[in-house]
């Protein structure tokens, strides 16, 4: 009690010094300038007095705010203390229950106590972070075992043997010789070409032609005269066409049967098979050259090659026996083939070809003169591609572009 008194005593002389100063210090400051100041001196004086006096009644109030509140700190600490130690005292002796311990009796001012006999505010419980549900962590699930791979085959493509296309032997020749002419002939016909030449009727007929040649115009020229042979191996022939002679016309022969020379008028018999063929299979052509055809596998022989301007068939009969020999090789080889014959000379062949067995299509001889008696109409290229196929020989191309 006499320590509260004592600083309660201490804080109002401490502010009456305070006082003391701030009021004697400005009015003397004041007083000295009060000629200065004039009529503001009294306004003044009375307003900074007054903000003065204010000042001291807070500081006051403030001090002693503060020393009663930690007197009361310190009376509620003793308080909880004194509880404290009798709480152990009792947990001590559990014997006595009924007995119960009072404090000795703490003189205070009644301020003093009221505020010791209210209940300590209970201490707030410091909020312990919340222990986080740790979720128990599931078995880590054995990793799978690796199960060796069986190491997959890779798949081999199977690939199909390739058909073996049996390409074409490139075409051999043999040089024949004849009027002091070399001739490429077919490698095919060599067996004839040189049996024969040795003969005497062979040697014969060279001489009588070279003789004629020298007086008259020989069709066809000397170099075309064993063109059929050059272009057609016997081993690929696959249609016979029979001609009697060659074209007697100026710049109309050209070695191979009814076929006219390109680029020349063209022979009307000529023209009148290559419009058959047009119309039997809807092809075009230029003239009337059959060189492609003989490329192809068609055998366009002449019985008779050779023929002077002014006796036509003054040759034939010379050149039939090699001719038919020929015309032999041609019908004794395997490959299926078909025989046009068109005419009556033509026709006169027919039995070989039977006895060979080969196909044979048979009309009018297709002059100009015949043709729309049975040639005209008749498409006989067309027929005759149909008894390859039965065959089973490639069809004969028959375009002439």
């Amino acid at each position: 009690m006499m320590k509260v008194n004592a600083k309660l005593a201490m804080i109002l002389i401490g502010g009456l010094l305070v006082l003391f100063s701030i009021y004697f210090i400005p009015s003397f400051f004041l007083t000295s300038f009060k000629d200065v100041l004039g009529s503001f001196y009294d306004t003044g004086k009375l307003l900074y007095f007054g903000y003065i006096a204010l000042a001291v009644a807070l500081f006051i109030v403030y001090l002693y705010r503060y020393e009663v509140g930690r007197l009361d700190i310190d009376n509620t600490a003793s308080l909880l203390e004194l509880r404290k130690e009798t709480n152990v005292a009792s947990e001590a002796a559990p014997e006595v229950v009924n007995e119960v311990v009072t404090p000795a009796p703490i003189e205070v001012t009644p301020v003093v106590v009221q505020e010791a006999e209210k209940k300590p505010e209970p201490k707030k419980a410091i909020a312990k972070p919340k222990a986080k549900k740790v979720q128990p962590k599931e078995k880590a699930k054995p990793a799978p075992k690796k199960v060796a791979q069986k190491p997959v085959a890779k798949k081999v493509p199977v690939t199909k043997p390739k058909r073996t296309v049996k390409k074409a032997k490139a075409r051999e020749y043999f040089t024949f010789t004849f009027l002091g002419h070399d001739y490429q002939i077919s490698k095919g016909w060599e067996t004839i070409f040189k049996g024969e030449a040795k003969k005497s009727y062979f040697k014969s007929l060279e001489q009588e032609i070279a003789e004629t040649s020298k007086t008259k115009v020989l069709y066809p020229a000397v170099e075309d005269i064993f063109r059929a042979f050059e272009y057609t191996d016997p081993s690929e022939i696959k249609v016979i066409i029979i001609g009697k002679i060659p074209w007697y016309r100026k710049n109309q022969a050209d070695g191979l049967a009814y076929s006219s020379k390109r680029g020349e008028d063209i022979n009307l018999t000529s023209k009148v098979i290559v419009e058959e063929a047009a119309s039997d299979l809807k092809i075009k052509y230029n003239d009337g050259s059959l060189v492609k055809w003989a490329q192809a596998g068609v055998f366009l022989i002449n019985m008779g090659l050779t023929t002077p301007n002014d006796k036509p068939l003054s040759h034939l009969d010379a050149w039939t026996r090699f001719t038919t020999l020929a015309l032999q090789r041609a019908l004794d080889t395997k490959q299926g083939k078909v025989g046009l014959l068109w005419g009556e000379y033509a026709l006169t062949y027919e039995p070989m070809f039977k006895k060979a067995k080969v196909n044979v299509i048979k009309s009018v001889n297709p002059s100009p003169l015949s043709a729309a008696n049975g040639f005209n109409g008749s498409k006989p290229f067309s027929h005759a591609n149909e008894l390859l196929k039965k065959a089973k020989v490639k069809p004969v191309d028959w375009s002439l572009k």
